[in-house]
Formats: C-alpha cells, sequence, structure tokens
C-alpha cells in the first residue's frame, strides 16, 4: 500500500532491519540497524515483529506526506518530529491519516532516529534482509513513495521515562573483550588513555583520536572483521568498527566492543570522549544475554 510521499530530506535516511547475515565469504557485511536498541523500541510500541523493516533517519531532516492512514512511532535521537506543524513526544506511537505531514527536524540529541509503522514497511529482501548498505539497495530520496500496511489505530502510547535510554552522550565509556593480538598493544596503556570521537564516523565506523597505540606490527595478513572489532592503525589511532564495516582487514585488533556499547556509540557525534575497559569473556557474555532478554520483557 502506497503510504508516504517523500516532500524533502536532509542527510541520509535508509531502510534498515536486524540485517543480513551469513554473506560474509562474498564481502558482504551484515548490515542492519546501528542502534539496535532503539531500533527495537520504535517497533515494540507498535507491537511489529522484531525484525520489521523502519526507516534510520542519520542526523535528521525529513518530510513526508501520508497518503493513508496508519500509526507511527519515533524513537533515539530527538529531532523535534511535528504532525501537521504540531509537536510530537519523542518515543511515542501516533496515529496520521491521509493528507497529514510529519516533519523531523535536525536531531537535538544523538545521530539516529528510527521511524516504525504498524506492521513495518515493506521492502524487498535482498539475500535475506531489506536493510540498505553501501554496497546492497539506495537511500530513500525524495519524491520516492513509502510502502506499508494500512491501519486505522490512532491509540497513541509512550515509554516511561525508566525504559527511555540516554542519547548524546559528552563523555561514553566502551567496554571490550581482548583479542588474540592483545599481545601486539600495551593494554594497559590503551584503557588509560582518553580518546574523542573525529570528524570521521558514518555506518562503518568511527575513527577515534587520542594517546597513541603503537602496535608491534601494523599490518597483518588480513582476515575477518567482527561487529564492534577495535582496529589500530599504522598512526596508532583506535577505530572501531560497525554495521557497514568491510569484512576483511590488515589492522592489528586490540579486541571487540560489546554490541550494546556499540549501539552507544552509533549516537555519538564528533568530540564524544572516549575510553575503554576489559571486561572478560563470560562477563561479556552475560552482558549481551541480559541486554536482549531484557528488550524481550519490554
Amino acid at each position: 500500500m502506497n503510504m508516504f510521499e517523500v516532500l524533502d530530506i536532509g542527510v541520509m535516511a535508509t531502510f534498515q532491519d536486524i540485517g543480513r547475515f551469513g554473506y560474509d565469504d562474498i564481502g558482504v557485511c551484515n548490515t542492519g540497524a546501528s542502534d539496535e536498541l532503539s531500533f527495537f523500541l520504535a517497533n515494540r510500541l507498535l507491537n511489529n515483529p522484531q525484525n520489521s523493516v523502519a526507516i534510520e533517519l542519520t542526523i535528521g531532516a525529513l518530510k513526508l506526506k501520508a497518503l493513508q492512514s496508519t500509526r507511527v512511532c519515533i524513537a533515539g535521537a530527538d529531532t523535534r518530529a511535528k504532525l501537521n506543524g504540531q509537536l510530537l513526544r519523542n518515543w511515542s506511537a501516533f496515529g496520521v491519516k491521509k493528507d497529514d505531514i510529519l516533519e523531523f527536524g535536525y536531531a537535538i540529541k544523538g545521530q539516529l532516529t528510527y521511524i516504525a509503522v504498524e506492521g513495518g514497511f515493506e521492502v524487498k529482501k535482498i539475500l535475506g534482509s531489506s536493510s540498505v548498505s553501501r554496497y546492497i539497495g539506495s537511500p530513500i530520496k525524495k519524491g520516492d513513495i513509502l510502502n506499508a500496511p494500512l491501519s486505522k489505530n490512532r491509540q497513541k502510547a509512550f515509554y516511561s521515562p525508566k525504559i527511555i535510554p540516554v542519547l548524546g552522550y559528552k563523555e561514553l565509556e566502551l567496554r571490550f573483550v581482548k583479542g588474540y593480538q592483545h599481545k601486539f598493544f600495551d593494554i594497559k596503556k590503551f584503557t588509560a588513555s582518553r580518546f574523542k570521537v573525529s570528524n570521521r564516523y558514518n555506518k562503518m565506523g568511527y575513527q577515534l583520536i587520542g594517546d597513541k597505540i603503537i602496535p608491534k606490527y601494523d599490518t597483518l595478513i588480513s582476515e575477518a572483521i567482527a561487529f564492534g572489532a577495535v582496529q589500530i592503525t599504522s598512526a596508532g589511532q583506535p577505530i572501531v568498527l560497525l554495521k557497514d564495516r568491510q569484512t576483511i582487514g590488515g589492522y592489528p585488533k586490540i579486541g571487540s566492543v560489546l554490541p550494546m556499547d556499540c549501539f552507544k556509540l552509533s549516537q555519538c557525534g564528533a568530540n564524544t570522549k572516549i575510553t575503554f575497559k576489559e571486561v572478560s569473556l563470560k562477563k561479556a557474555t552475560k552482558f549481551t544475554k541480559n541486554f536482549y532478554n531484557k528488550l524481550k520483557g519490554i
């Protein structure tokens, strides 16, 4: 069903779901929602299946015209969204009807806003996923018609402040598990150092700047790269690799950041202060399981 017409768009908006898996061997990364927490919460408030396709709006600025009735939820970065000129509550679900105008400004706190519709956006799957990456699919453009199921539900809903995550971090601690190449580095210096997000960050990864962590070897034979892997460049600067990362690389890796901390990082902008904390594999597994189990209970 034709649901929205894109009247205007700012930096970037793409369709995302959980992502595609099992294709690293042919150079296709998993991509998917960069901030899974905000993505899940947007769908959960609409009682959508967990993997329903939503819009991932980067930085902000998007204007949509409703072509049919539906129910929408917005979550993530606050863009001062408006419906027909009236300010909407973030982390909330609400009904829209034909000819309504839904408009998003630029993000005040955070980087990514998730826009979900009841039933999920209807987008063709490629390799088992509707997620748009650097190589698969294309960003949403002005003039596009977005498809979704028809809904007459007008019921409003919103999350309590206890559930809403904090965004717009000024400082962020990233927990990581050291990898098998950790002996190439001074771990104590790494965890004692302070970094900040550079201007070079995107869905592929975040390049940090700060104290130099010089590895014993600056290049290795290329090998597979995990989500959250922390590469250290020959200049001694960390790069935390995220959802749209390359599938192989030759920089040495000091370890991998926990998934839920990667989600927080994806909501950070330039100059955010970053520190790293080492945790054991046992604790990392426990933290990750608890995170996803908690989501199921919301």
